[in-house]
Protein backbone atom coordinates (compact mmCIF):
# COMPACT_ATOMS: atom_id res chain seq x y z
CA UNK A 1 0.00 0.00 0.00
CA UNK A 2 1.19 3.25 -1.03
CA UNK A 3 1.68 6.90 1.72
CA UNK A 4 -1.26 9.07 0.69
CA UNK A 5 -0.37 12.08 2.59
CA UNK A 6 -3.67 14.41 4.12
CA UNK A 7 -4.20 18.10 2.52
CA UNK A 8 -5.46 20.69 4.88
CA UNK A 9 -9.03 20.73 2.96
CA UNK A 10 -9.74 16.75 4.06
CA UNK A 11 -9.09 18.06 7.39
CA UNK A 12 -11.36 20.65 7.38
CA UNK A 13 -14.09 19.13 5.51
CA UNK A 14 -14.14 15.91 8.01
CA UNK A 15 -13.37 17.15 11.45
CA UNK A 16 -16.45 16.97 12.26
CA UNK A 17 -16.23 12.95 11.83
CA UNK A 18 -14.41 13.13 15.02
CA UNK A 19 -16.12 15.49 17.29
CA UNK A 20 -18.13 14.29 20.11
CA UNK A 21 -18.31 10.82 21.59
CA UNK A 22 -19.43 8.33 18.99
CA UNK A 23 -18.84 5.30 20.53
CA UNK A 24 -21.56 3.75 22.58
CA UNK A 25 -20.49 1.81 25.64
CA UNK A 26 -23.43 -0.30 25.82
CA UNK A 27 -22.73 -2.95 28.03
CA UNK A 28 -25.73 -4.77 27.96
CA UNK A 29 -25.42 -5.52 24.53
CA UNK A 30 -21.35 -6.18 25.24
CA UNK A 31 -23.01 -8.90 28.09
CA UNK A 32 -24.60 -10.81 25.35
CA UNK A 33 -21.79 -11.53 23.19
CA UNK A 34 -19.83 -14.45 24.28
CA UNK A 35 -16.63 -13.77 26.43
CA UNK A 36 -13.54 -15.02 24.71
CA UNK A 37 -12.15 -16.87 27.33
CA UNK A 38 -15.14 -19.00 27.90
CA UNK A 39 -14.95 -19.71 23.74
CA UNK A 40 -13.89 -23.19 21.99
CA UNK A 41 -11.18 -20.81 19.89
CA UNK A 42 -9.58 -19.57 23.64
CA UNK A 43 -9.14 -23.64 24.58
CA UNK A 44 -8.18 -24.65 21.42
CA UNK A 45 -5.21 -21.42 21.06
CA UNK A 46 -4.43 -21.56 24.76
CA UNK A 47 -3.60 -25.06 24.39
CA UNK A 48 -0.67 -24.20 22.15
CA UNK A 49 -2.58 -25.41 18.49
CA UNK A 50 -2.65 -21.84 17.03
CA UNK A 51 0.34 -20.43 16.04
CA UNK A 52 0.65 -16.81 15.77
CA UNK A 53 2.82 -15.42 12.99
CA UNK A 54 5.43 -12.66 13.19
CA UNK A 55 2.89 -10.58 10.57
CA UNK A 56 -0.73 -10.77 9.56
CA UNK A 57 -2.40 -8.93 6.88
CA UNK A 58 -6.02 -9.82 6.17
CA UNK A 59 -6.06 -7.32 3.60
CA UNK A 60 -3.99 -8.27 0.96
CA UNK A 61 -5.24 -12.54 1.78
CA UNK A 62 -8.35 -10.84 1.10
CA UNK A 63 -10.53 -11.06 4.00
CA UNK A 64 -11.02 -7.04 3.75
CA UNK A 65 -13.41 -5.35 1.74
CA UNK A 66 -12.76 -2.04 -0.28
CA UNK A 67 -12.23 0.80 2.30
CA UNK A 68 -15.81 2.90 3.21
CA UNK A 69 -16.35 6.60 3.45
CA UNK A 70 -19.42 7.20 5.61
CA UNK A 71 -18.92 11.36 5.11
CA UNK A 72 -19.66 12.70 7.90
CA UNK A 73 -22.01 10.23 9.19
CA UNK A 74 -20.66 8.37 12.44
CA UNK A 75 -21.47 5.14 11.60
CA UNK A 76 -17.79 3.57 12.09
CA UNK A 77 -19.76 1.51 14.30
CA UNK A 78 -21.69 0.11 11.79
CA UNK A 79 -18.60 -0.94 9.14
CA UNK A 80 -16.09 -2.51 12.17
CA UNK A 81 -19.49 -5.20 12.26
CA UNK A 82 -19.84 -5.48 8.32
CA UNK A 83 -16.36 -5.84 8.38
CA UNK A 84 -15.81 -8.48 11.14
CA UNK A 85 -19.09 -10.55 9.68
CA UNK A 86 -17.00 -10.30 5.95
CA UNK A 87 -13.98 -11.25 7.32
CA UNK A 88 -15.68 -14.37 9.49
CA UNK A 89 -17.79 -15.19 6.65
CA UNK A 90 -14.73 -15.26 3.93
CA UNK A 91 -13.08 -17.66 6.83
CA UNK A 92 -15.97 -20.12 6.58
CA UNK A 93 -16.63 -19.98 3.64
CA UNK A 94 -13.44 -19.39 0.97
CA UNK A 95 -15.17 -16.35 -0.46
CA UNK A 96 -12.43 -13.74 -0.64
CA UNK A 97 -10.83 -11.76 -2.71
CA UNK A 98 -12.89 -10.23 -5.36
CA UNK A 99 -15.40 -12.81 -4.06
CA UNK A 100 -15.47 -11.78 -1.18
CA UNK A 101 -19.22 -11.59 0.20
CA UNK A 102 -20.56 -7.60 1.17
CA UNK A 103 -23.11 -6.94 3.63
CA UNK A 104 -25.22 -3.28 3.54
CA UNK A 105 -24.00 -0.94 5.94
CA UNK A 106 -26.99 1.23 5.10
CA UNK A 107 -29.44 -1.67 6.01
CA UNK A 108 -28.40 -1.93 9.71
CA UNK A 109 -27.37 1.85 10.02
CA UNK A 110 -31.07 2.73 9.33
CA UNK A 111 -32.90 -0.25 10.61
CA UNK A 112 -31.14 -0.83 13.41
CA UNK A 113 -32.24 2.03 15.25
CA UNK A 114 -35.86 1.57 15.02
CA UNK A 115 -35.40 -0.56 17.63
CA UNK A 116 -34.44 1.83 20.62
CA UNK A 117 -37.93 1.60 21.96
CA UNK A 118 -36.65 -2.44 22.60
CA UNK A 119 -33.27 -0.85 24.87
CA UNK A 120 -31.20 -0.29 21.89
CA UNK A 121 -28.96 2.09 22.53
CA UNK A 122 -27.57 2.47 19.03
CA UNK A 123 -28.63 5.91 17.43
CA UNK A 124 -27.94 5.75 13.39
CA UNK A 125 -25.35 8.56 12.18
CA UNK A 126 -25.22 9.62 15.93
CA UNK A 127 -23.29 6.81 16.80
CA UNK A 128 -23.46 3.45 18.27
CA UNK A 129 -22.79 -0.46 19.35
CA UNK A 130 -21.12 -2.16 16.74
CA UNK A 131 -21.77 -5.14 19.13
CA UNK A 132 -25.65 -4.24 18.75
CA UNK A 133 -25.43 -4.20 14.71
CA UNK A 134 -24.12 -7.64 14.76
CA UNK A 135 -27.06 -8.62 16.94
CA UNK A 136 -29.53 -7.06 14.89
CA UNK A 137 -28.29 -9.12 12.36
CA UNK A 138 -28.73 -12.25 14.64
CA UNK A 139 -32.35 -11.27 15.76
CA UNK A 140 -33.15 -10.71 11.77
CA UNK A 141 -31.24 -13.81 10.29
CA UNK A 142 -28.69 -13.31 7.66
CA UNK A 143 -31.06 -13.19 3.98
CA UNK A 144 -31.55 -9.25 4.69
CA UNK A 145 -28.42 -7.45 4.92
CA UNK A 146 -26.52 -9.24 1.98
CA UNK A 147 -28.55 -7.34 -0.30
CA UNK A 148 -27.17 -4.52 -2.04
CA UNK A 149 -28.16 -1.07 -1.30
CA UNK A 150 -25.26 1.58 -1.82
CA UNK A 151 -24.67 3.73 1.46
CA UNK A 152 -26.72 6.97 1.52
CA UNK A 153 -26.09 8.81 4.96
CA UNK A 154 -23.06 10.48 3.95
CA UNK A 155 -24.76 13.79 4.96
CA UNK A 156 -25.45 12.47 8.27
CA UNK A 157 -29.21 12.03 8.02
CA UNK A 158 -30.09 8.62 9.33
CA UNK A 159 -32.71 7.48 5.86
CA UNK A 160 -35.88 5.56 6.72
CA UNK A 161 -35.12 1.81 6.86
CA UNK A 162 -35.96 0.28 3.05
CA UNK A 163 -36.41 -3.59 4.46
CA UNK A 164 -40.15 -2.68 4.41
CA UNK A 165 -39.76 -2.13 0.69
CA UNK A 166 -38.97 -5.37 -0.05
CA UNK A 167 -41.46 -7.25 1.93
CA UNK A 168 -44.46 -8.25 -0.91
CA UNK A 169 -47.66 -6.46 -0.51
CA UNK A 170 -49.98 -8.72 0.24
CA UNK A 171 -47.54 -10.49 2.88
CA UNK A 172 -48.38 -11.22 6.32
CA UNK A 173 -44.75 -11.56 7.30
CA UNK A 174 -43.39 -9.44 10.20
CA UNK A 175 -40.21 -8.46 9.36
CA UNK A 176 -38.34 -10.80 11.19
CA UNK A 177 -40.01 -13.87 9.31
CA UNK A 178 -39.34 -12.23 5.99
CA UNK A 179 -35.83 -11.85 6.88
CA UNK A 180 -35.32 -15.72 8.05
CA UNK A 181 -37.34 -17.24 4.96
CA UNK A 182 -34.97 -18.36 2.18
CA UNK A 183 -37.52 -18.83 -0.22
CA UNK A 184 -37.50 -15.21 -1.09
CA UNK A 185 -33.65 -15.17 -1.77
CA UNK A 186 -34.36 -14.79 -5.27
CA UNK A 187 -36.31 -11.60 -4.85
CA UNK A 188 -33.98 -9.94 -2.62
CA UNK A 189 -31.22 -11.07 -5.01
CA UNK A 190 -29.22 -12.10 -1.51
CA UNK A 191 -25.94 -13.62 -3.67
CA UNK A 192 -25.70 -16.86 -2.12
CA UNK A 193 -25.07 -15.74 1.47
CA UNK A 194 -25.76 -18.57 4.24
CA UNK A 195 -24.92 -19.56 7.45
CA UNK A 196 -26.33 -21.89 10.22
CA UNK A 197 -25.20 -19.49 13.01
CA UNK A 198 -23.20 -16.51 13.60
CA UNK A 199 -21.58 -16.29 17.42
CA UNK A 200 -20.30 -12.87 18.70
CA UNK A 201 -16.92 -12.81 21.05
CA UNK A 202 -15.77 -10.29 23.68
CA UNK A 203 -11.78 -9.17 25.17
CA UNK A 204 -12.36 -9.25 28.91
CA UNK A 205 -12.16 -5.55 29.52
CA UNK A 206 -8.65 -4.98 28.85
CA UNK A 207 -6.76 -7.00 26.69
CA UNK A 208 -3.06 -7.98 26.12
CA UNK A 209 -1.75 -7.68 22.97
CA UNK A 210 -0.84 -11.87 23.22
CA UNK A 211 -4.87 -12.45 23.82
CA UNK A 212 -5.54 -10.02 20.85
CA UNK A 213 -3.30 -11.07 18.17
CA UNK A 214 -5.50 -14.70 19.42
CA UNK A 215 -8.62 -13.64 18.68
CA UNK A 216 -7.62 -12.12 15.05
CA UNK A 217 -5.42 -15.28 14.14
CA UNK A 218 -8.20 -17.17 15.18
CA UNK A 219 -11.46 -15.41 14.54
CA UNK A 220 -10.42 -12.79 11.41
CA UNK A 221 -10.40 -9.32 11.44
CA UNK A 222 -11.12 -7.66 14.94
CA UNK A 223 -13.11 -4.38 15.98
CA UNK A 224 -11.79 -2.11 18.67
CA UNK A 225 -12.63 1.15 19.79
CA UNK A 226 -10.13 4.15 19.86
CA UNK A 227 -9.69 7.18 20.81
CA UNK A 228 -10.28 9.06 17.20
CA UNK A 229 -10.21 12.49 18.58
CA UNK A 230 -7.38 13.75 16.37
CA UNK A 231 -7.36 10.38 13.83
CA UNK A 232 -7.53 13.03 11.15
CA UNK A 233 -4.40 14.53 11.78
CA UNK A 234 -2.44 11.73 10.80
CA UNK A 235 0.35 11.32 8.76
CA UNK A 236 1.52 8.36 7.97
CA UNK A 237 4.97 9.53 6.53
CA UNK A 238 5.96 10.98 10.23
CA UNK A 239 5.19 7.57 11.80
CA UNK A 240 2.46 5.84 13.67
CA UNK A 241 -0.69 7.35 14.97
CA UNK A 242 0.34 7.99 18.94
CA UNK A 243 -1.36 11.32 19.26
CA UNK A 244 -4.29 10.35 21.16
CA UNK A 245 -5.18 8.67 24.52
CA UNK A 246 -5.22 5.21 25.96
CA UNK A 247 -7.93 5.51 28.62
CA UNK A 248 -11.35 3.71 28.19
CA UNK A 249 -13.07 7.18 28.99
CA UNK A 250 -11.67 8.44 25.81
CA UNK A 251 -12.76 6.29 23.00
CA UNK A 252 -14.82 7.66 20.12
CA UNK A 253 -14.10 5.73 16.96
CA UNK A 254 -14.48 1.78 15.73
CA UNK A 255 -11.67 0.33 13.49
CA UNK A 256 -11.44 -2.74 12.03
CA UNK A 257 -8.00 -4.43 13.33
CA UNK A 258 -7.65 -6.06 10.04
CA UNK A 259 -3.24 -7.66 10.78
CA UNK A 260 0.01 -6.85 12.57
CA UNK A 261 3.45 -6.42 11.37
CA UNK A 262 7.03 -4.26 11.40
CA UNK A 263 8.03 -1.64 9.17
CA UNK A 264 10.63 0.99 9.36
CA UNK A 265 8.73 2.80 12.06
CA UNK A 266 9.09 -0.05 14.41
CA UNK A 267 6.03 -2.99 15.36
CA UNK A 268 2.75 -1.66 14.29
CA UNK A 269 -1.27 -2.53 14.30
CA UNK A 270 -3.12 -2.50 11.14
CA UNK A 271 -6.58 -1.10 11.12
CA UNK A 272 -9.19 0.00 8.33
CA UNK A 273 -10.70 3.40 8.77
CA UNK A 274 -14.22 4.71 7.42
CA UNK A 275 -13.00 8.30 5.60
CA UNK A 276 -12.10 6.63 2.39
CA UNK A 277 -8.66 6.12 0.52
CA UNK A 278 -7.66 9.27 0.57
CA UNK A 279 -6.93 8.75 4.35
CA UNK A 280 -3.86 7.69 6.07
CA UNK A 281 -2.13 4.46 4.09
CA UNK A 282 -4.57 4.21 1.18
CA UNK A 283 -7.70 4.19 3.91
CA UNK A 284 -6.06 2.32 6.62
CA UNK A 285 -3.84 3.73 10.38
CA UNK A 286 -0.84 2.05 11.32
CA UNK A 287 -1.26 2.59 15.71
CA UNK A 288 2.47 1.71 17.62
CA UNK A 289 2.50 -2.01 19.29
CA UNK A 290 4.77 -3.35 21.69
CA UNK A 291 5.65 -2.58 25.42
CA UNK A 292 6.69 0.27 27.01
CA UNK A 293 9.90 0.92 29.04
CA UNK A 294 8.51 -1.14 31.71
CA UNK A 295 7.51 -4.16 30.05
CA UNK A 296 4.07 -3.47 29.72
CA UNK A 297 1.82 -3.79 26.65
CA UNK A 298 1.40 -0.74 24.84
CA UNK A 299 -2.20 0.27 24.94
CA UNK A 300 -2.04 2.22 22.07
CA UNK A 301 -4.91 4.78 21.23
CA UNK A 302 -6.60 2.29 23.81
CA UNK A 303 -6.98 -0.25 21.45
CA UNK A 304 -6.58 -3.42 24.12
CA UNK A 305 -10.76 -2.23 25.65
CA UNK A 306 -12.98 -4.10 24.66
CA UNK A 307 -12.31 -6.10 21.47
CA UNK A 308 -14.46 -8.16 19.67
CA UNK A 309 -14.84 -10.38 16.80
CA UNK A 310 -17.38 -13.59 15.61
CA UNK A 311 -17.17 -16.75 14.04
CA UNK A 312 -19.82 -18.43 11.51
CA UNK A 313 -20.49 -21.85 10.83
CA UNK A 314 -21.17 -22.96 7.43
CA UNK A 315 -24.28 -23.42 5.96
CA UNK A 316 -24.65 -27.58 5.32
CA UNK A 317 -27.77 -29.06 4.03
CA UNK A 318 -29.72 -31.00 6.39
Amino acid sequence: MKLVGLVCAIVATNLSLVEGFRFIKNHAARARAIPYEESTHFRRSKHGNVRLPWSLNYVQSGYVSKVKNSGVCKSDWVVAATGVLEGAYAKATGRRGERIQQFSDQLILSCATRLKDEGWKSRGCSGGDPVEALEYIQLLGWNCFSRTVGFQSFNSQTVNCPLRQYVRPLTNMTLKEYCSEFKFKKDMAMGGTRFNNLSIYKGPGLVNSTRLKQMLVVLGPVAVAIDGSRLFYYDPSKGHFSDCSSSEDALSYVLLLVGYGTDSFGDYWLLKASYGETFGIDGYVKLPRGTDRNGNDLNSCGLLHHPFGMSVDAYTES
